[in-house]
């Protein structure tokens, strides 16, 4: 395994984590009857300005000259639904559920990087991303005896995530990190500002400073989960995406005093334990290859 592997695999740990992170403050700002929308026009609108700022300042505006400006907007759009949809959802479940419900797009990940990146997919990587969607259903069966909207758009926000990490992944080809993640951005805030008239209300100076927050974990955690993606392939970088599943868990107790059930627990350490074979594999079918390289 390469140290670009390594490095890959490293920013995405990092960008869960934070993207986790800022899911705690964009349910803090829900549970306030802030609008998701709202918070989805403001921080866009942070995120961007902070982009452009310090691309001015250090003189690397050219970072943002795209020939697939088209692509990008159509990103900014499937982003509303995506994120927009997960924020949404934590009006109605704890964090936990919420992001079980979100790994069902990863299977969808994992065959669209076969078909779509024709990605190399061998028998190991199946078994444990399968494992892991094992996981996932696992956690999620007793939650859905009672039928919540809130599962309806965790679905809506997970299909549409696997949607932008694939097209991030083929579009970094040819794009800088910084431009994915600045027009990523601005689209979003074009069709969230469109929208923020019909659901307006004023907001303290506390939730301001909450959709800061979120605005500036969102750029971290999008900076380097798209860094990631151009270092690594989307199919082994998905698995990684289950720790968030365990931050959901302690940021649960932590903040709401919300307890997992046992199918939670019994189902995430399914999850964990899959990806973690899955990078075992990875880095032993890495080192075989290195050896033979070498003879």
């Amino acid at each position: 395994m390469t140290p670009s592997m390594v490095r890959g695999m490293w920013l995405m740990a990092l960008a869960i984590f934070v993207l986790s992170s800022m899911d705690v403050l964009a349910k803090i700002l829900i549970e306030n009857q802030v609008h998701t929308v709202t918070i989805l026009a403001i921080r866009s609108v942070i995120i961007t300005a902070v982009l452009l700022g310090t691309l001015g300042f250090q003189k690397k505006l050219s970072k943002l000259r795209t020939k697939r400006l088209g692509a990008h907007i159509l990103r900014g759009m499937v982003g509303l639904t995506a994120v927009g949809g997960f924020f949404s959802s934590l009006k109605y479940l704890p964090l936990a559920d919420a992001t079980v419900v979100f790994f069902t797009g990863t299977l969808f990940i994992a065959v669209a990087s076969v078909l779509v990146l024709k990605e190399r997919f061998g028998m190991h990587r199946w078994l444990a991303i399968v494992a892991g969607y094992v996981g996932v259903a696992i956690a999620i069966n007793p939650s859905f005896e009672e039928f919540s909207i809130g599962y309806l758009l965790a679905l809506v926000g997970s299909l549409s995530y696997a949607v932008l990490f694939i097209s991030g992944k083929i579009m970094a080809k040819t794009e800088s990190t910084t431009s994915l993640v600045f027009y990523f951005n601005a689209g979003l805030g074009i069709v969230a500002l469109c929208a923020l008239p019909f659901v307006w209300q004023p907001l303290e100076f506390t939730l301001w400073v909450l959709i800061f927050g979120v605005a500036m974990l969102a750029l971290v955690g999008h900076l380097a989960i798209t860094q990631a993606f151009s270092s690594r392939e989307a199919s082994v970088l998905a698995p990684i995406e289950y720790t968030s599943l365990l931050w959901a868990i302690v940021f649960d107790y932590m903040l709401w005093s919300h307890s997992p059930n046992s199918h939670i627990l019994w189902g995430g350490a399914v999850v964990v334990v899959s990806g973690l074979y899955f990078l075992h594999r990875e880095q032993q079918n890495s080192v075989a290859t290195a050896i033979q390289a070498t003879k």
